[in-house]
């Protein structure tokens, strides 16, 4: 014989058969198996004598049970085993269902045997735990020894039944779940000093309501105390298969022994076979003994791990307590990293996903939308800058358009707005429009919960007042602000900026006498206060009310805005311009408003008075304060407003004060505040640009005109914007074509027609900046069909027709007739070109 399987099997049917022959004897007959015979055939041995015993204990074929031991009456039998019987019963004092387990008529026969059950019995009943089947009490009557259980209705782990109770769930969650329970069970059982030993699928029971009851605890242990194994260590129990192999090697095994069968029970449920499968007891016990279980496939689950971890051939090699083993596998269930293995941040991001699945969509939601963004952006990018490359191959020019498309880009990124960046802002776009409708909410969540601190309250009131101000719209604009100037303290910076505001709204729907009053109030209850913010706001009333008293002075009714009339610095006095400050300054400019500095103009004396007040303020301001930008911003308007009327202030400590050299310096200095460059614009376009004056104030136009792109870039929707800086444009022109410089002229036109393009491109071009190209494109041609340039007439004659496809404003009749017309010159006229001068 050359097979250890087949030299076991002799030894064992020796024994059935009852051969005397010793392990030692039998071993030297087959010297190259004798180590391996005398590690294996000794535990044979005892565990054949122990099934002889066991056997021939349970072999009575008919035993007969009473319907009633003690309180219990017997009602059904629910299973039968080697060492007794278990019962569903009816405890009658308290009408409750229990499990009653009587022992064997053999075992109860045995004193010693039935003293140590009733010592552990006792022991085992001290266990209070969830998951672990509760022991009531233990007893005997008739001459039947018994003990008395918690009924569970459910079934075994060894009944395919159990899958029943969790049909629709996940399988690999489901086992995991029971591991976890019977873990803890477990655990709590070795912490009090007590090992369970006959760990297998029939002793864990599944109630129908998914909670696992781990049975027969501890009976092994108190079957086991005289090197005896258990009954359930049987080959036909199937108990062998769940051993561990110290127990058969040593005979030892603690708390790994039980970690051991568990994890082997788990690996069952998930593979749905055997993980150990012989015919006979020896080739079970020499597999178990030398090879170990074949571990799981574990690529794709944590689960698969676990097990293959928890039944490690060495026991070291295991979780170090059944504790360790239940973290981990909650670890699962969490669908967090488990400690059995190393993991990868995919598979930490694929867990992640699992765990918090709502949190993982949105946020791979933000990063699907982030990357549309990118995408939109770089191609508007790219296109931009091509587009501004054509308009002009000059190198610096080109430059000059990336640092306008970086702007552009920067300016993109800035979705919200924070109360810290209210000055920094303009007026009105559609951008705050949504920015308004997506705070809302908050808003009305924060009114409503009433509770919220009131300074809170205010804050977010103010922010959004400001907001629906700049979206124009006025009435919920003046409802807001003027609930959060009450919600300020009186005598706040805040409360004085949320009633300059207020009354802007008022102002803004017409109400110019309203508005005036207010204004009035706010400068006579700030313009003393010891705060120098709050007299600068006074400032800013006093600079509104004077900027709309003309129309207070007239009359009550709404005031209509008529035509601008231009008017110049740096050449005589002239009438003030009233022009938008930060936020609270008002726009109106009419005839009388330009004829300020005449005598019999209604509202002179009162109109003078009141902005050389503010003047005085703010000086009083500015000596301490003398750098502070918002003060020197405001002197800046004011002298622009006014330089008749403000012309002894003009000169400052010995140095002549020009709004336009402020406002640039202010712009240079403050980069992020377009405000600065937008008012730089405005006060650019009053500049003489006529002799004496002409060389001196084109330079000015020149340094203005170098942030027309970045305001463009910013603000492409927001119609004063445009129309202030391609009137500043136009100026430039007009005046170029006046002093005779065709060729710079020529070049400005090209410019102005590539902004107006680049503007024309955006998704919600305005209707009028489509109309503005049109305008200039039409001149172009006319121009062209003189000259007699036939191919650039043809060309910009198909830009016109593509250009008007687009074109959704109220002039496209008027617009195609005027192209026809164009079209029918153009082919009218002679094909040879007039030779330029």
């Amino acid at each position: 014989m050359s097979d250890i399987d087949e030299l076991t099997e002799l030894y064992l049917q020796s024994l059935r058969d009852g051969s005397s022959v010793g392990i030692q004897q039998f071993a030297e007959r087959y010297p190259e198996w004798r180590d391996e015979l005398l590690e294996l055939l000794p535990a044979l041995a005892a565990m054949e004598d122990l099934g002889h015993n066991s056997r021939t204990a349970a072999r009575p074929a008919q035993v007969t049970f009473p319907n009633q031991l003690g309180e219990f009456r017997l009602e059904e039998r629910l299973g039968q085993g080697g060492m007794g019987t278990v019962f569903k019963a009816t405890q009658q004092s308290l009408n409750r269902s229990v499990a009653v387990k009587i022992l064997a008529p053999t075992w109860a026969a045995d004193g010693r045997l039935r003293e140590k059950f009733d010592n552990e019995s006792r022991l085992i009943a001290c266990l209070h735990h969830t998951n672990i089947v509760e022991v009531y009490g233990a007893g005997q009557d008739q001459g039947y020894c018994y003990y008395v259980m918690e009924f569970v209705d459910g079934y075994g782990l060894n009944d395919p039944r159990w899958r029943e109770v969790d049909a629709n769930g996940n399988l690999e969650e489901t086992i995991a779940k029971i591991g976890l329970q019977a873990a803890n069970a477990l655990s709590y059982a070795h912490r009090q000093g007590i090992l369970h030993r006959d760990i297998k699928p029939s002793n864990l029971l599944l109630d129908k309501g998914g909670t696992v009851h781990v049975s027969d605890f501890g009976l092994a242990t108190a079957l086991s105390q005289d090197a005896v194994s258990t009954v359930a260590s049987q080959s036909q129990d199937g108990t062998l298969r769940y051993m561990a192999p110290e127990r058969l090697l040593s005979g030892g095994g603690g708390a790994a022994a039980d970690q051991y069968s568990l994890g082997l029970t788990l690996y069952e449920l998930l593979a749905g076979r055997p993980a150990l499968s012989h015919d006979s007891p020896g080739k079970m016990i020499k597999r178990i003994c030398e090879e170990g279980v074949p571990p799981l496939p574990a690529k794709n689950s944590d689960l698969a791990v676990i097990i293959n971890k928890s039944v490690s051939f060495i026991p070291e090699d295991r979780y170090r307590s059944l504790e360790a083993m239940a973290a981990d596998l909650q670890r699962f269930l969490r669908n967090e990293p488990i400690l059995a293995r190393s993991t990868s941040w995919l598979r930490r991001l694929r867990l992640w996903v699992r765990r918090r699945p709502a949190v993982a969509m949105l946020t791979f939601l933000t990063i699907f939308l982030g990357i549309l963004l990118l995408n939109a952006i770089t191609i508007g990018y790219l296109e931009i800058s091509d587009a501004l490359q054509k308009v002009n191959l000059e190198r610096q020019r080109a430059e000059e358009n990336i640092r306008i498309a970086d702007a552009t880009l920067a300016r993109i990124f800035k979705r919200t707005l924070t109360a810290a960046h209210i000055d920094v802002e303009l007026p009105p776009t559609r951008a705050n429009t949504r920015l308004l409708h997506d705070i809302m909410p908050y808003f009305e969540k924060i009114a409503a919960e009433g509770d919220a601190p009131q300074a809170k309250i205010a804050q977010a009131k103010k922010v959004l007042g400001v907001i629906a101000l700049r979206s124009n719209n006025l009435p919920l604009a003046e409802s807001i602000l003027a609930e959060a100037a009450l919600l300020f303290p009186s005598k706040s910076f805040d409360a004085a900026y949320c009633r300059n505001q207020h009354a802007l709204a008022i102002y803004r729907q017409k109400r110019t006498v309203e508005a005036w009053k207010l204004w009035q109030k706010i400068a006579a209850d700030f313009e003393s206060s010891a705060d120098y913010t709050c007299r600068l706001e006074a400032v800013r009333a006093l600079r509104s009310a004077a900027l709309s008293s003309q129309s207070a002075t007239l009359d009550n009714k709404s005031w209509q805005r008529p035509p601008r009339r231009r008017l110049h610095l740096n050449s005589r006095p002239a009438a003030p311009v009233p022009a938008e400050s930060t936020d609270v300054v008002p726009t109106p400019t009419d005839d009388a408003a330009a004829d300020a500095s005449i005598p019999d103009a209604p509202g002179t004396a009162e109109r003078a008075q009141t902005l050389k007040k503010a003047m005085a303020i703010l000086l009083d301001i500015m000596r301490d304060h003398p750098d502070h930008p918002e003060c020197r911003f405001m002197q800046a308007l004011l002298l622009s407003d006014a330089p008749n009327i403000l012309h002894d202030t003009i000169t400052i400590a010995g140095q002549v004060v020009e709004p336009f050299e402020v406002l640039d310096r202010l712009t240079a200095e403050f980069p992020d505040n377009h405000q600065y460059r937008l008012e730089l614009i405005r006060c650019a376009q009053k500049l003489d640009l006529r002799e004496p004056a002409w060389q001196e104030n084109i330079i000015k136009v020149k340094r203005a005109l170098r942030h027309r792109e970045i305001l463009l870039a910013t603000y492409p929707w927001d119609s004063d914007v445009v129309d202030d800086v391609f009137a500043l444009q136009q100026n430039y022109l007009n005046a170029l074509i006046r002093k005779g410089e065709y060729r710079t002229s020529n070049r400005v036109l090209h410019q102005t027609i590539g902004l107006l393009r680049l503007l024309v491109s955006q998704p919600e071009a305005l209707p009028e900046t489509q109309e503005r190209l049109v305008r200039l494109l039409f001149q172009q041609v006319a121009g062209t069909i003189r000259h007699r340039r036939t191919e650039e007439t043809e060309e910009m004659l198909e830009d016109l027709r593509t250009l008007l496809k687009s074109y959704t404003g109220p002039r496209t009749a008027e617009f195609q007739k005027k192209l026809d017309d164009l079209a029918q010159l153009a082919a009218a006229e002679p094909k040879t070109p007039i030779k330029q001068p």
